[in-house]
């Protein structure tokens, strides 16, 4: 990495502070699938372009945040994608295993698939940073430089070759970044306490999320 990359880097991180002038994203409109109607906006997924500084500065956080959660178990056990070795398949693989073995147990399987609408662009940042605190321990300036990242965002949507006007962002994660996948993930892992807590089994992949019953009398919802 270059010596003035490095100093950006550790003065970012040393100050708590997240560039202001990396915090503006150039939204591509994306089909989410081809089949779908390009007349109807809900067919697209917004993909953030982001500055090369700002997704450098992105991934040395989120190394760190990783390497944090996972030390302390901060993830839960079962969730896929966005984690080194799992990905969607293992929780394709585990909801497929529990289903097996449950028939096997002569137990109905219930399955209840939860697809989140828009998820990133749901996230509270206010929440977001409570659990960041709260339930993650992250305090001082690695709380501050979460705090500043993701305060007064931006975006202006790209299309045709025409730009729309800037818009600021009060909620909503940017996807196409490093950081985004990895909050959302600390964002609901919260519905993992609560299929334990009514003994349903549960795998996860990112906004996707399995639950499934392994006893009649029990209900996911």
């Amino acid at each position: 990495m270059p010596d003035i990359l490095k100093i950006l880097v550790n003065a970012s991180l040393l100050f708590g502070l997240f560039p202001s002038s990396q915090r503006h994203a150039l939204v591509t409109p994306v089909l989410k699938k081809p089949h779908l109607d390009p007349s109807i906006p809900n067919s697209y997924r917004p993909i953030s372009n982001l500055s090369f500084v700002s997704k450098l500065l992105e991934r040395v956080v989120a190394r760190q945040l990783t390497t944090h959660l996972e030390s302390n178990g901060l993830i839960p056990a079962l969730q896929s994608a966005y984690r080194r070795n799992h990905s969607t398949e293992t929780a394709l693989l585990k909801t497929c295993n529990d289903a097996l073995m449950a028939a096997d147990n002569g137990i109905v399987t219930l399955v209840v698939l939860l697809d989140y609408s828009a998820a990133f662009d749901t996230v509270d940042h206010s929440i977001m940073l409570d659990l960041l605190e709260r339930r993650c321990g992250l305090t001082d300036d690695a709380l501050r430089w979460r705090t500043s990242y993701l305060h007064c965002r931006s975006y202006a949507i790209v299309s045709g070759g025409a730009t729309s006007e800037t818009v600021e962002l009060s909620c909503g994660l940017p996807q196409g970044s490093s950081l985004g996948p990895l909050k959302f993930v600390v964002y609901a892992a919260d519905l993992h306490a609560v299929t334990r807590h009514h003994n349903v089994s549960y795998t996860a992949s990112l906004t996707t999320h399995n639950c499934t019953g392994t006893q009649p009398s029990k209900m996911c919802n």
